[in-house]
């Protein structure tokens, strides 16, 4: 019962393309998946997003629960670890370790996380936007365009996935609704 579901839906007003991830119906606490940019574990799409400057990310998504679910969208070093290890992004973790309740901003290396309070609650039926970015020396992240916060200590520096990732914590499925991810980096040569 531990495969991931990736299934897609029906198109409604301003949202074509939804794709849901979730826990299959067996699953049980502790088990999920990812979608991800990279099939690889160790080689990543992107190098070294959390040590330079340039780039600026989209995500847009929702969960489809609002209990015993583990959410996060970002950056990701292991996308196959739950919770992972080394990653910058968006969570929604109810898990008691973290018990959320408002979506939070995260950068961790090798387990080291800092936290950042976004305040924004989580909705089980409206897409948001979670915005992921480093204009000049620090990562920013914002959700449905409020304020940024600014997040500068174990952001990682390797090479990292797009992606997302959801859990169960308890025995039952669990869904990831996915509309949307994009990326922008200026002054790439080539």
């Amino acid at each position: 019962g531990s495969a991931p579901v990736v299934t897609y839906q029906a198109a409604s007003a301003n949202h074509y393309g939804v794709i849901t991830l979730g826990t299959n119906a067996g699953a049980t606490a502790g088990q999920g998946g990812s979608l991800t940019l990279s099939a690889s574990v160790t080689n990543g799409s992107f190098f070294n997003l959390g040590g330079h400057d340039g780039w600026d990310s989209y995500f847009i998504c929702h969960p489809g629960q609002l209990t015993n679910i583990r959410t996060r969208c970002g950056f990701f070093l292991d996308h196959t670890t739950i919770p992972p290890q080394t990653w910058m992004g968006i969570r929604y973790d109810t898990n008691a370790t973290y018990g959320d309740t408002n979506y939070v901003y995260e950068c961790c290396t090798a387990g080291t996380c800092t936290p950042g309070v976004t305040g924004q609650s989580v909705s089980a039926t409206v897409f948001q936007t979670f915005r992921i970015r480093r204009p000049a020396g620090t990562v920013l992240m914002s959700v449905d365009g409020g304020a940024e916060v600014s997040l500068a200590s174990n952001c990682p520096t390797g090479q990292l996935t797009a992606g997302f990732q959801i859990a169960t914590d308890t025995n039952a499925a669990k869904t990831l609704f996915i509309d949307y991810w994009a990326f922008r980096e200026t002054g790439l040569g080539r």
